[in-house]
Parts: C-alpha cells; structure tokens; sequence
C-alpha cells in the first residue's frame, strides 16, 4: 500500500491539481476522466538530478567510438541496462547513474555531455507519475490496489 501513498494522497487531495502540480483537477470528474487527467499531470523537477528517459534517449547519446573503447565486460553491462524496457531514472544514485560510472567524464568525453545534454532536455518537467516513482501511467488495476479509488 505505501507504493500508492503518493496517488492516494494526489487523488484525494482537497487541493486540485496538488500543489506543484500543472494540469487539470480531478474534482467533479468520472473516474475514467480522472485517469486520463493524472496520467497527463506534469511537475517541474526540482532538483534536476531526478529525471526520466527510454532507453532509446540514452542510447542515442552514447558516441561509438567511445563505447568500442570500452572493456568487453562494460560494454555488456550497459546493453543489460539499456535492455530495460521501463523510463530509466536519471540522477547519481540510479540507472543512470551507474551508466555514468560506466561511462565517466575522463574517458568519454563526448558521451558524457550528450548525457548531461539530455537531462537538461527532459529534466524540465516530468509526468506526474514518473516523478513519483510508477513506472506506467496510472491505471484502473492501480487505483484497486490502492483501495479502490474511484
């Protein structure tokens, strides 16, 4: 139940759209509506360090000639990485994170500001659910799970 915390208390607030929240309130929507409008939620991230991108983004930023460089065993680490198929949480102590350490500043350069270019990119705003650590849009099976909001 503490993994629904944050959309039980978004969901019931009295306040619409939550505070730091940008988007359209729930109050007086069917249940159907209020999906829809969670779902499209966006919050400013603040700190930058917590943002969301595919594996394709990340991927995309990687400079060839840099990867190739790197020992066989790293290599393999960030394609199991890159391999996930949910947003790859950006900042030092995540996914990320650990393809940074992969992929340090001092010996790749140029893959290096591709990633900070990226997070300055998507770290603007995220979707509300995103920020708050679920890993799909909000759905029906979720708001059962959560007590049966409707």
């Amino acid at each position: 139940m503490a993994y629904y915390t944050a959309l039980i208390n978004a969901w019931n607030s009295t306040t619409q759209p939550p505070s730091g929240v940008t988007g359209t309130g729930l109050t007086g929507l069917a249940t159907a509506a209020k999906l829809a409008a969670i779902n499209a939620w966006t919050v400013s991230n603040v700190p930058l360090t917590t943002w969301y991108a595919s594996a394709a983004q990340v991927a995309q930023c990687i400079v060839l000639s840099e990867f190739t460089a790197l020992a066989v065993a790293v290599r393999m680490e960030i394609w199991a990485i890159l391999s996930l198929q949910f947003p790859l949480k950006g900042g030092n102590t995540s996914v990320m994170g650990q393809i940074a350490v992969l992929m340090p500043s001092a010996t790749c350069p140029l893959t290096y500001a591709n990633f900070v270019a990226l997070s300055q990119t998507v770290a603007g705003t995220s979707l509300w659910w995103q920020a708050n650590g679920y890993t799909s849009p909000i759905s029906l099976n979720d708001l059962a799970a959560a007590g049966g909001l409707t």
